[in-house]
């Protein structure tokens, strides 16, 4: 009897000073004027978590995304969540490089290629910039070509008003943006 009580302990203390694997990063962030993630400021690179939450500042502040299928720049006044595989849009613009989401919308480009998204005053409009894209809602999906915007409703989307979209602040964003090479350590409640 005492030898399974032995057992049982060994077992249980073993299991407690085994650490537990921390989720990977999905992608790194760098910063440019006022970012935070997850609710804390960031001045220099760090590394992304799916779930992390993206808030950009006003003026020149964007952020870089660069993972494994996660590439954007996030323009001013901008929020996104970072996804696996994946950035989703909540409100303002971003111009982005692989998968995206915004609302029930998906968007998927074609090959490697670049497109512009804006979340604003009720809609989301998508622009092609060098790559064709497919657009999907529900069980319906329409194309944008090379060139093209495409609009539709994304209801409960920011307003102009409240400050988040900037004619040109993507390209504004892309221009501006410093990549910084000192770190601030990851922000993600994955490495406190």
């Amino acid at each position: 009897m005492q030898s399974r009580w032995l057992l049982f302990f060994l077992i249980f203390s073993v299991a407690a000073v085994i650490p537990v694997a921390a989720a990977a990063p999905v992608a790194t962030l760098t910063p440019t004027g006022s970012v935070m993630v997850n609710g804390k400021h960031v001045k220099g690179s760090t590394a992304l978590f799916a779930g992390d939450h993206i808030q950009t500042g006003g003026g020149n502040s964007a952020a870089q995304i660069t993972g494994e299928g996660v590439q954007g720049v996030v323009a001013a006044n901008t929020n996104v969540f970072v996804r696996e595989g994946m950035v989703e849009l909540g409100c303002g613009s971003a111009a982005v490089s692989g998968n995206s989401k915004a609302g029930s919308y998906y968007i998927t480009p074609e090959k490697p290629g670049k497109y512009e998204l804006w979340a604003y005053d009720g809609k989301l409009r998508v622009t092609s910039k060098d790559v064709p894209v497919t657009v999907t809602k529900d069980r319906s999906q329409w194309k944008v070509g090379v060139g093209e915007t495409n609009t539709q409703p994304l209801p409960g989307a920011c307003l102009k008003s409240e400050g988040f979209l900037i004619p040109g602040s993507i390209f504004a964003a892309e221009t501006a943006l410093v990549l910084l090479t000192s770190g601030s350590g990851p922000v993600s409640p994955s490495f406190p």
